[in-house]
């Protein structure tokens, strides 16, 4: 949802295949590794990364887990197009489920700038 960030020198990227890219982020000594894909007109599909940690309440430990973020519905807002749906997934040793499901009904920008 913000291409721009895509940009940043921080950003390493190396091409998998014609519709996948791995990226590597360092900050303050700190890399997360992830695994980008995109449809066939060049609007991503997903971002999966196995450095997100999870908390819970039933532990005070934190836990490293494959993380996903599925994207979807491109569909043009006024002069621009965004995806429109997306999730956010934790794979867990007993199975895969979206803790997050979003929908984008409109977009304003620029707003009170006229």
């Amino acid at each position: 949802m913000a291409p721009a960030t895509s940009i940043d020198r921080a950003i390493d990227w190396e091409a998998v295949d014609a519709r996948t890219v791995n990226a590597r982020f360092t900050n303050a000594g700190h890399t997360i590794h992830a695994t980008l894909a995109f449809d066939d007109a060049g609007m991503l599909t997903n971002f999966v990364s196995d450095d997100r940690y999870q908390s819970s309440i039933e532990s005070p430990n934190m836990r490293k887990l494959r993380w996903s973020t599925p994207v979807s519905g491109p569909r043009a807002y006024g002069p621009i197009r965004v995806l429109s749906a997306g999730e956010a997934r934790w794979q867990e040793p007993g199975g895969e489920y979206a803790y997050i499901q979003l929908a984008i009904d409109d977009i304003q920008y620029n707003v009170g700038s006229r």
